[in-house]
């Protein structure tokens, strides 16, 4: 492979994976940069094999041992469409781990010659987020696609966290870049501190801050006391623009946020999900299908019912969970040779070594995880020469992983389509093209459910009904599938009888919040006890409440049962549904729900 291709190939990563947003699919911030990922895979396995004859070859034959246990975790995992692709919207499944792996070994790869193009390229798509976030804040960009999210501006990445993580490693770059000119590095500060600011992330301000200490500790006082200076410029035109904006910032937020118990149960429920499958794991990008039979009330009241976890927000912990302990093992062994071969005061290892530290409380992310581990290996790329074996099997990969892209690419906008006109052929067609994903399901099905309602036709209600049932096999995981269902088969929100032959199966899936409130609502309807039906002003109150009761076996059969601490049936995907249901229909004293 000819060098000259692969520092313009990681040139265009770094820059093009920061930006690329594309209005017209169904997830603007994540289809585009999840269908780089088989690119990305394609270009730098290869690679990563010819970095075994060179002075690499411990962080290279340490990444494929990860890559291949990914692979036989993957192969060995009850749901592969989910383990190769990963949930719809996250992306973190088996092309997620090849795609880590390959970057390394492309940024390992672009010469040492070139590594400014690298620098240069991850602090242009910083420096660009930085300022659509400034934007955000100030101006309604909603027809762009560019809301806020949580009262707080996402840039171009989706989500506020994964801002505050990528200006928070540019900061580290711009610190240690050795820039000529003083006016450009001072704005390039001042603008990614706003941004970090903006964010509303702790996390990426500490790291912030650990980036000025590193410049107190490798550069001259003097220097660094002007970084200081910009940051704290920086911070407060971001506390302006929020003000003036009314969104939430970092040191604007009056306590501390309520996310770190929620993920400190999380991590210690899945000690249980780690039993079950200790060697294989349940297979990449699965962490909501291990462990949302052990949520926790004390994560279901912290984070509301109808949310789980689709990501452990801490590396090591996602995956012994999704690839079992010999997969996190190679995973801590590759990432410990990644980091003692590249040179953390060099301007790139700081980069990468900052949006892993923010790993260890947020969640991965398909833009900010590869360019973390492109920035680690282009910190220290090898000199020796590159033969790559295979050269036509390497073409016939390349087009497979560009035909791959351009696939998910149409398939998502046929889905963002069908969303918007609830139209069938759109529907049907975006689920041809996409992977096996429930979501596809459910446009289906809320096509024909529209289509079904407006002209008066049954029969396409009755598929309608067929597609929620597709929907909950594909993924008994997902909430939103048995809440749709319950509407559906329950006989919608107006209460009309018909949900009997749902609700014996409510107390063994994961069906909370407005699932249990739709279901309740038509057994009340139909003259039986309507034990999930309650008011809102009920929920509340009873949301409040420090201890909660819980529903006896004999109520979860349709019977009435004492008020007492007995459980529900103990099933694979109920025990922590159980814990949800309690939080929602704890009983009253002397009572029954």
């Amino acid at each position: 492979m000819r060098r000259g291709f692969l520092p313009l190939f990681a040139a265009a990563l770094a820059l093009i994976i920061p930006l690329l947003f594309v209005t017209s699919v169904a997830v603007p911030s994540w289809n585009g940069r999840h269908a780089l990922l088989a690119l990305e895979a394609a270009v730098g396995l290869p690679l990563c094999i010819a970095l075994l004859r060179t002075r690499a070859r411990a962080p290279a034959l340490a990444g494929l041992g990860f890559a291949a246990w990914g692979l036989v975790s993957a192969l060995a995992s009850p749901d592969h469409t989910t383990a190769f692709w990963g949930l719809f919207g996250w992306g973190t499944g088996l092309l997620f781990v090849l795609a880590l792996v390959g970057c390394w070994a492309i940024g390992s790869g672009a010469g040492d010659d070139r590594r400014r193009w690298i620098e240069t390229a991850l602090l242009a798509g910083a420096l660009v987020n930085a300022g659509v976030a400034i934007l955000e804040s100030l101006v309604d960009l909603s027809t762009y696609h560019l809301e806020l999210v949580d009262a707080r501006p996402p840039g171009l990445l989706g989500n506020s966290v994964f801002l505050g993580a990528l200006a928070a490693a540019a900061v580290w770059l711009a610190v240690l870049r050795p820039v000529r000119g003083w006016p450009a590095r001072v704005a390039c500060l001042v603008v990614l501190a706003a941004a970090v600011e903006l964010s509303g992330s702790r996390v990426a301000f500490a790291v912030a801050a650990a980036a000025l200490l590193a410049a107190f500790l490798t550069q001259h006082w003097r220097r660094a006391g002007a970084f200081a200076v910009c940051l704290v410029i920086g911070s407060g035109i971001g506390l302006a623009a929020g003000h003036y904006g009314d969104t939430t910032t970092t040191t604007g937020r009056g306590a501390v946020a309520s996310g770190t118990r929620p993920r400190v149960d999380t991590w210690l429920s899945a000690r249980h999900a780690v039993a079950r499958h200790p060697i294989l794991g349940s297979g990449p990008g699965r962490f909501r299908a291990a462990t949302s039979a052990d949520r926790t009330l004390a994560v279901a009241q912290a984070e509301g019912p109808d949310k789980l976890f689709a990501d452990a927000h801490n590396l090591l912990v996602e995956y012994t969970v999704t690839t079992g302990v010999p997969g996190v093992a190679l995973l801590a062994l590759w990432l410990v040779l990644v980091l003692r071969r590249s040179r953390w005061r060099s301007p790139l290892a700081g980069f990468g070594i900052a949006v892993l530290a923010t790993h260890a409380v947020q969640p991965q992310n398909a833009a900010l995880t590869p360019l973390a581990l492109l920035a680690l290996g282009a910190a220290r790329p090898v000199t020796d020469p590159l033969r790559v074996p295979l050269a036509p099997a390497r073409l016939v990969l390349g087009a497979a992983a560009a035909a791959t892209a351009a696939l998910l690419l149409v398939g998502s906008w046929h889905l963002e389509q069908a969303r918007l006109d609830f139209t069938v052929d759109e529907a049907r067609q975006a689920r041809r093209l996409l992977p096996a994903w429930p979501e596809t399901d459910r446009q289906l099905a809320q096509a024909l459910t529209y289509q079904g309602r407006s002209r008066r036709r049954p029969q396409l209600l009755a598929q309608a009904l067929s597609w929620r049932r597709a929907e909950t096999r594909r993924d008994p995981t997902d909430p939103r599938g048995w809440n749709d269902l319950a509407d559906d088969e329950g006989g919608g929100q107006d209460g009309r009888p018909g949900a009997d032959p749902l609700l014996p199966r409510l107390a063994t899936r994961p069906l909370v919040g407005a699932g249990l409130q739709r279901a309740g609502r038509c057994r009340g309807a139909s003259g039986r006890p309507a034990r999930g039906h309650q008011s809102p002003a009920t929920v509340a109150a009873r949301r409040s409440r420090s201890t909660v009761r819980q529903p006896s076996a004999g109520q979860a059969g349709g019977r009435p049962g004492p008020v007492a601490s007995t459980v529900w049936p103990r099933t694979p995907t109920q025990t922590g549904s159980r814990s949800t249901a309690r939080f929602l229909l704890g009983a009253a004293p002397g009572r029954t729900c």
